[in-house]
């Protein structure tokens, strides 16, 4: 008996640790065929085309100084972007038809209470939706101001929603950013211009 078992034991030897196996493998395979380095690939190659599409979108965007136009939000109050403000302030391009901006009204009321925020709503189809929207969505109508025709997208040559303008209170710009933005990502940019920036 003692015999049959060790010739089982002969006859089926047991199996190499599969975690040395794959190492064993790893090493035997080309430099640009191993795991690691083809995800680090693909991380590299999005990367980059995220940020060729950020360029695209930003394309001839204006990043020096704000025009001088005179907005007016829902509720009727007048901002002339012409005069400096009292504080760096955000202008955020948005459109009820954008999913992600959809996802951004949250952290864009929140901000407010905190911040100078103007928020441009682009090609709504009326007033009167734009409104209802605002109503639905918690948006305070003293922050939006809409823009049906899409004027002042092409005076700041935006070219995708969301876009946003951090501005000092003399309206030089300091960043532009489109795609999507974390309540914290616009915090931080606020709180470093009103800190560290003016």
């Amino acid at each position: 008996m003692a015999e049959l078992k060790k010739k089982k034991t002969k006859r089926f030897p047991l199996k190499p640790d599969k975690e040395e196996k794959r190492k064993a493998f790893e090493t035997d395979l080309p430099f640009f065929q191993r795991k690691w380095v083809k995800n680090s690939l693909w991380v590299l190659a999005f990367i980059l085309f995220y940020l060729g599409l950020r360029a695209f979108q930003q394309g001839d965007i204006i990043k020096d100084r704000v025009p001088p136009v005179k907005l007016v939000t829902l509720t009727g109050q007048e901002i002339d972007l012409s005069k400096p403000q009292p504080r760096p302030y955000l202008i955020h391009f948005w459109g009820a038809w954008c999913p992600i901006c959809n996802y951004q009204h949250d952290d864009i009321r929140k901000l407010s209470e905190e911040y100078f925020v103007i928020t441009i709503a682009v090609k709504t189809t009326s007033e009167e939706e734009l409104r209802l929207f605002a109503k639905e969505h918690f948006i305070p109508k003293s922050i939006i101001v809409n823009d049906l025709y899409a004027e002042l997208m092409n005076t700041f040559k935006v070219t995708a929603v969301p876009t946003d303008f951090y501005v000092k209170p003399n309206g030089e710009i300091m960043f532009v950013e489109t795609g999507f933005t974390s309540y914290w990502g616009f915090k931080l940019r606020l709180w470093w211009l009103e800190n560290w920036g003016t």
